[in-house]
Parts: C-alpha cells; sequence; structure tokens
C-alpha cells in the first residue's frame, strides 16, 4: 500500500498508466471519476465504456455480464476500471467482475474513494481489497479521519508491478509530500 498526498487523482493516474502500455484498450465504467478520463487522455488510451445501471436516476453498480460481454467482444482490453461503491453509495459485484476480468487477464482497477472505512467492520460491505481487484485506490479523507488530499493505493494481487507503479508514483506525485498529511493517513 503506497499513501497518496494528491488525492485518488494520482492514485487513479498511476493505476491506469502502471496497468496498461500506451495506445491499449481500456473498459471504463461511465460514472468514473474525472481523473480516470485524465489517464486514458494522457496514455492515449482507446476507451469502451460501461453504462452502470439506472437506480431511481443514480448510476449504480456495475452487472459482471455487461463485463463479459464487453471483454468477449474486444480481446485487446488490457485493464478496467470500475466506481464501487459510487458517490451514492452503491456498491457493484466486485467479485464477480474480478474473476471476469482475471479470465480474460484483464487488470482490474477499482475506485473505491468513498469506501476507504468498508475493511473496519463486518457492518459495511466487503473491501475491494479482499474481492480479488488489482489495484484500489481510496480517499481516505472521504470516508475516515485524514487531512483532505490523502488517500491510499493498494497493490492487491501479483498481477501489478509494484517497481512500475512506485516509478509512476514519482512521476506523477510531488516530490516533497507534507508529512502532516502523510501522518493523518497513518
Amino acid at each position: 500500500s503506497f499513501i497518496l498526498v494528491n488525492g485518488s487523482t494520482v492514485g487513479l493516474l498511476t493505476a491506469i498508466t502502471s496497468a496498461t502500455v500506451k495506445g491499449d484498450s481500456i473498459l471504463v465504467a461511465r460514472n468514473c471519476h474525472k481523473a480516470v478520463y485524465n489517464g486514458i487522455e494522457l496514455w492515449d488510451l482507446s476507451p469502451t465504456y460501461l453504462m452502470p445501471e439506472n437506480i431511481f436516476g443514480f448510476c449504480g453498480s456495475i452487472d459482471p455480464v455487461a463485463v463479459e460481454n464487453a471483454l468477449e467482444k474486444d480481446k485487446s482490453i488490457t485493464a478496467c476500471v470500475i466506481t464501487s461503491p459510487t458517490y451514492e453509495g452503491i456498491v457493484s459485484d466486485v467479485e464477480g467482475i474480478a474473476k471476469v476480468c482475471h479470465c480474460h487477464n484483464v487488470t482490474l482497477i477499482v475506485d473505491e474513494a468513498h469506501g476507504s472505512h468498508f475493511y473496519f467492520s463486518d457492518y459495511f460491505p466487503c473491501s475491494a481489497i479482499n474481492l480479488g481487484a488489482d489495484i484500489v485506490v481510496q480517499s481516505t479523507h472521504k470516508t475516515l479521519t485524514s487531512l483532505t488530499g490523502t488517500g491510499l493505493l493498494h497493490i492487491c494481487t501479483d498481477r501489478v508491478d509494484v517497481d512500475l507503479v512506485k516509478k509512476r508514483l514519482q512521476m506523477f506525485q510531488t516530490s516533497s509530500p507534507n508529512y502532516t498529511m502523510m501522518a493523518s493517513v497513518d
């Protein structure tokens, strides 16, 4: 796990550029944070979009069947990015999506910005950390007590090159972090 001091934005940029090669194809939930779209543009990726189900006008969960259909249709996809929970608290079947992604040799990145508290109680849904996601990005300042702009990037499987993640973090994140911010995450 890595402490982030440029928010989930730097975590998402790092995850996307570590899980893909410039010009790759990527599967993206349509309700992703703008940092995902910035990563796509920065890395010249070719996106295929997944529409979340509509729940009373809110973007809902992503269906593993939709992920399976997209990956069957486009065999060139190398990574998938979903947001779970959504900004409204709706959780996707991350475990099912991870199984589908891994059957297609696709890296699953989960933006869990609003779910960093999931890990700490059985009362909450299970964290993507424990459901098979390869990289999980959390904004600890949103649902925990750390200072604004802090977060965590978790590498959860051996499908991810840790050294490449470190290199990308050094590329995107400040080289002079505020230690008060870092301590608030700790």
